[in-house]
């Protein structure tokens, strides 16, 4: 049954966890000043029979047909258990759920995204399921170490992975172009040397216009945290977005500015901005105007449904690291993703907890993301099913995940992102230097984060 609140007006986001501050009792000052990050969670009861109705609140909405076969699976290894599933479109919205989490009426299981963080963590409505993987000996390493520790805070786990955080970002090559360059098909760039010298290889003009591009580098980067190049970039630099205590930003020191300096040289061997923009993208890969370019993990999926792509020779490699820096190597910033957790007013833990551990860590996780929608996910052994081992992107997936690094949760994180592309942008088109534009990024960065919620480690 979806309940009547969700007809409330959901507010700005500070309205949000002040409401949900006080319904969770106390406010958030007094969650925050909780010995260790708040009470722990008691140990559950012994499992015992499910019956009755598990509340599912999640936001697959396309998806929710492809979903509903597992949850049937899930229906009939539980006799007299029935999975309600509700996606959260219908019902008022993404915030529409967190208000209701808030609130204190929430489901017994639901999908917590990355940004929900900011306004569920502190207000502490999510249970601890820490107690629950000790009580069923779930083991923890079968998922990347970067996304268990996406979702901790303060030693409690409030979800259990679902789709990756790293949402890495990876070099993609028509191995056709290459081969017509003169270069290893079955060979990317590994470092940023090297790409510099196959751009100019593989790029191709005519006059002031580009017929080829050889690398897509992601300029400029795109205003979301997933599409959000110059993050990745940075970080295979040695760079980091802000600082560990997510309190100061740090991607205009001098690997930030080394990163930035870099991708405006690989646009000038190209040609102009201006030129560029009207080749780069998605389509002009599919279609072999573009030899190289740089995409997220669901790029392989893509390729085998687009109707140019499908017949497309491809290879596929880990970003490439600056050389020139010691310091550099890869690594993927974890700050995406999503889980699914349980909320501490849940009616129904017990069930919630049960549904949720069989979505993450049965078949169910291999089969709703990796089969039928060729998606990469946190739980290891999906990597090695028989419908993907063989792909060419499935270890290098894997490898992107297992270089995570968690990036500091903040509610600032999102708006970063975006002040980063308009920023670069600018630079792109010649309205500032790459350091005038991070230092303009830098400025309008820390501002939203001086007021941003930080989340405890």
């Amino acid at each position: 049954m979806v309940r009547a609140y969700f007809g409330q007006r959901s507010g700005t986001r500070r309205q949000v966890v002040a409401r949900g501050a006080a319904a969770a009792g106390g406010g958030l000052l007094a969650a925050c000043s909780l010995p260790g990050g708040g009470s722990k969670e008691s140990a559950p009861p012994a499992p015992g029979k499910l019956s009755g109705t598990i509340e599912f609140w999640h936001a697959w909405t396309t998806r929710q047909p492809v979903l509903r076969p597992y949850l049937d699976q899930f229906e009939r290894q539980h006799p007299g258990v029935k999975v309600e599933d509700i996606d959260a479109n219908n019902i008022g919205g993404r915030m529409k759920l967190i208000t209701a989490i808030l609130a204190g009426s929430p489901p017994d299981a639901f999908h917590m995204f990355a940004d929900f963080q900011p306004d569920l963590v502190p207000a502490k409505v999510l249970r601890d399921l820490m107690p629950y993987v000790r009580r069923d000996k779930v083991d923890l390493k079968t998922f990347y170490d970067s996304e268990i520790k996406a979702h901790t805070f303060q030693g409690e786990l409030l979800a259990l992975p679902v789709v990756v955080t790293t949402n890495a970002h990876f070099i993609v090559w028509n191995k056709e172009l290459l081969r017509a360059a003169g270069l290893n098909p079955d060979e990317g760039p590994k470092t940023w040397s090297q790409a510099q010298e196959m751009v100019l290889k593989l790029t191709r003009r005519a006059g002031d216009e580009i017929q080829q591009l050889g690398l897509d580098p992601g300029a400029p980067p795109g205003n979301g945290i997933p599409t959000n190049q110059f993050i990745r970039w940075l970080y295979h630099n040695g760079g980091k977005l802000m600082t560990d205590d997510g309190k100061k930003v740090a991607f205009n020191d001098q690997a930030g500015l080394e990163t930035l300096e870099w991708l405006q040289q690989v646009i000038s061997r190209q040609g102009t901005f201006a030129a560029f923009r009207k080749v780069s993208g998605l389509n002009p890969f599919y279609n072999g105007q573009v030899a190289m370019t740089v995409q997220q993990d669901n790029i392989g999926s893509g390729i085998r449904v687009h109707p140019q792509g499908k017949t497309m020779s491809w290879g596929i490699g880990l970003l490439p690291v600056n050389d020139r820096n010691p310091k550099a190597k890869v690594a993927t910033p974890a700050m995406s993703g999503h889980g699914y957790g349980v909320p501490r007013d849940a009616k129904y833990p017990e069930g919630g907890w049960t549904l949720t551990k069989y979505l993450t860590t049965s078949d169910a996780a291999c089969g709703f993301l990796v089969k039928d929608q060729g998606r990469f996910v946190p739980l290891k052994r999906c990597a090695d099913i028989p419908e993907v081992k063989d792909q060419p992107e499935s270890k290098v997936f894997a490898a992107g995940a297992q270089a995570g690094v968690v990036v500091p949760r903040t509610s600032a994180n999102v708006e970063i992102a975006k002040i980063l592309s308009v920023r670069i942008q600018e630079m792109f088109e010649g309205k500032a230097s790459p350091k005038a534009a991070l230092e303009a990024a830098a400025h309008d960065a820390q501002i939203e984060l001086d007021k941003a919620i930080v989340l405890p480690s």
